[in-house]
């Protein structure tokens, strides 16, 4: 029932592979500048009946588009694994130590971790036939179990005017004396 509920996922324990179904695009701020820029010179060139506007607009759509793709790939295909967490006193910050993997020929530049919770997001890259260990700091305030929160993984890589992310909840917790 509870994977029914929008918003709601249960931790989920093992690897967790990015594939197009968990990896998610959207425009950033200066994408969709982008966008309008684009338009502008589409009805201008529209207007003033100009063929090398045409060109020029949509050449300029195209290497939008082709970032699209590389942003996406960015992210695809990576393996996240969950680490381990070694136990702590209350008060103090819990680090949580989690593996990005990567099976393909291909680096992955520009990957940002981010929990709630964190003072800063965790900012890494995976090169070529590679893992990288990333760790999450989170403080914590009360005794007892202290799991994990949904993570998300983001990148606007190369151009910056899309943004694709993943979000994961791994099943990793640390006790808090």
């Amino acid at each position: 029932l509870i994977e029914l509920i929008p918003g709601r996922s249960r931790p989920r324990a093992g690897d967790y592979r990015l594939t197009r179904r968990n990896v998610f695009m959207l425009p950033t701020r200066a994408g969709l500048l982008f966008a309008g820029v684009v338009l502008t010179m589409l009805v201008t060139a529209l207007n003033y009946q100009l063929s090398l506007g045409y060109a020029l607009t949509f050449l300029v759509a195209s290497i939008a588009i082709v970032g699209m793709l590389h942003t996406f790939r960015n992210l695809a295909m990576l393996t996240l694994r969950p680490g381990r967490a070694e136990p702590v006193f209350a008060g103090q910050i819990a680090e949580f130590t989690l593996i990005a993997r990567n099976e393909t020929k291909l680096e992955r530049f520009a990957l940002s971790l981010n929990a709630a919770g964190m003072a800063q997001p965790e900012y890494f890259d995976v090169a070529a036939g590679a893992e990288h260990f990333v760790t999450i700091a989170l403080p914590a305030r009360r005794r007892g179990w202290m799991p994990l929160p949904k993570l998300t993984l983001t990148t606007t890589y190369p151009i910056g005017i899309w943004r694709a992310w993943s979000r994961w909840h791994p099943a990793l917790r640390v006790l808090v004396h």
